[in-house]
C-alpha cells in the first residue's frame, strides 16, 4: 500500500480528520469532530478488506476507497460504573488509573506497553496509546489486530504489578479504609412483554443491520430524572437505557436520534413535535458533540432541550449542559468544576467515597 496522495488526502480533509502519523501502512489521525485520536487504515482493494476485517478491524466510512478503524480497548474509566467494577471495584479503578498517570507522566507508558508485548509473545501487534480532548476519564488504547483484546487484561496486570500500583492502592486504602460505595446496578435482558413493545426498533434496526440485537438494558441508573414532555435517545448507546426510562416516562413520548458525522446516516426513529415541549435528550457523552448538534434542532422546532451527559469523558462531554451521569448518580452540571485539572478525580472521589 503506497503513502497518501490524491483521492486519500482529500477524504481524510473531507472527513476532518488530520494526520499526525504515517506508519507503513498504518495511519495515525485526530478526528476533529469526535476530539481523539484513531488509528486508520485506507485502501481500495479487495484484499486488503479480507485482510483487515479478519485482524477485527471495522469499516469506519465508505466514501472514496474503504476506511479501516483498529480494534480499540479501555483500560481504565472513572465515569462508567460497569467498567470500573470489570477493573476490582472503586478503589482499585482508582489506583489504576492514578498509576497510569504518573507513567504517563514520567514518559514510561511506551516502555510499559513494549514490556507487556515483549514478555506475553505477542509478536508483530503493534498497540498506540489515543490521545484526544475527549478522553480524560477514559484511558484507550487502539492495536493492529485482534490480540488487542488479549493485550488488555495483561497490560492492567503489568500496572497491577508495579511498585507504584502497590503504594497507591495503600494510600487510597489509608484515606479513605471503609468509605467506599457499593454500585447497586443490574444490567440485563428486557423480558418479553418489554422486548415485544420494542418490537418495531428491533425490526428496523434488523432491516439496516442484519447482525443487529437489542442490547442488554441498565437498570438502576435513572431513578429519578428531570419533568419533561418527551425524551431522545441517541442509539445505539440509548438501548441501553431505554426499559429503565420506560418505567418513568410512557414509551410513546421516546424518539431516537442516530447521528453520524458523515454524508448520511442521520435519521429520527419516532419522530414527534416538540414545539414547546421540554425535551429530554439522553447520550454517552466523549466531545459533547451529538448532545450539542440534537439540542440545537430542538431549538429550532420551538422546543426546550435539556442535555443529560451520561458517564462523560472528558469537559468537553460536560460544557454547557444541564445534567451528568457519573458513575451511578445524576448531577447538575453547575455543580462540576472542570476548571481543576484534576476535576474527573476529585468527582469521582466525591462520589465514590462519600
Amino acid at each position: 500500500m503506497s503513502s497518501l496522495t490524491g483521492n486519500k488526502i482529500n477524504y481524510l480533509t473531507h472527513t476532518q480528520l488530520n494526520i499526525i502519523k504515517e506508519t507503513g501502512d498504518y495511519l495515525l489521525v485526530y478526528d476533529t469532530n469526535h476530539k481523539r485520536e484513531e488509528l486508520l487504515v485506507i485502501s481500495d482493494n479487495l484484499e486488503d478488506a479480507k485482510k483487515y476485517l479478519d485482524l477485527g478491524w471495522k469499516t469506519k466510512k465508505i466514501l472514496s476507497g474503504i476506511i479501516f478503524m483498529a480494534p480499540e480497548i479501555w483500560i481504565v474509566d472513572l465515569a462508567d460504573p460497569f467498567k470500573v467494577i470489570k477493573n476490582g471495584g472503586l478503589q482499585e479503578n482508582l489506583a489504576l488509573y492514578n498509576t497510569f498517570k504518573y507513567f504517563q507522566s514520567n514518559d514510561k507508558i511506551s516502555s510499559l506497553i513494549n514490556k507487556t508485548l515483549r514478555n506475553n509473545g505477542l509478536n508483530g501487534l503493534k498497540v498506540y496509546l489515543l490521545h484526544g480532548t475527549s478522553l480524560e476519564t477514559e484511558i484507550r488504547m487502539a492495536g493492529t489486530d485482534k490480540r488487542v483484546n488479549d493485550f488488555k487484561q495483561l497490560f492492567i496486570d503489568t500496572l497491577r504489578e508495579s511498585k507504584e500500583f502497590l503504594k497507591e492502592i495503600e494510600r487510597i486504602k489509608i484515606k479513605y479504609g471503609k468509605k467506599c460505595r457499593r454500585l447497586d446496578l443490574t444490567e440485563k435482558s428486557p423480558d418479553k412483554a418489554a422486548l415485544k413493545k420494542y418490537q418495531d426498533i428491533s425490526d428496523y434496526y434488523s432491516y439496516i443491520d442484519r447482525d443487529f440485537c437489542f442490547p442488554d438494558n441498565i437498570y438502576g441508573l435513572f431513578k429519578l430524572l428531570p419533568a419533561a414532555d418527551n425524551i431522545i435517545l441517541i442509539p445505539h448507546s440509548g438501548f441501553k437505557f431505554l426499559d429503565e426510562i420506560t418505567k418513568i416516562f410512557d414509551f410513546k413520548k421516546i424518539s431516537f436520534y442516530e447521528r453520524h458525522f458523515s454524508r448520511n446516516g442521520n435519521f429520527w426513529l419516532f419522530k414527534r413535535n416538540f414545539k414547546n415541549k421540554k425535551v429530554l435528550i439522553i447520550d454517552v457523552s466523549y466531545s459533547g458533540e451529538t448532545l450539542n448538534t440534537v439540542s440545537e434542532m430542538i431549538s429550532r422546532e420551538g422546543g426546550t432541550p435539556i442535555r443529560i451527559a451520561v458517564w462523560p469523558k472528558s469537559k468537553l462531554g460536560i460544557a454547557n449542559f444541564e445534567y451528568i451521569v457519573f458513575l451511578d448518580k445524576i448531577i447538575k452540571t453547575q455543580n462540576v468544576h472542570t476548571a481543576n485539572p484534576d476535576w474527573c478525580v476529585n468527582l469521582y472521589e466525591k462520589i465514590a467515597f462519600e
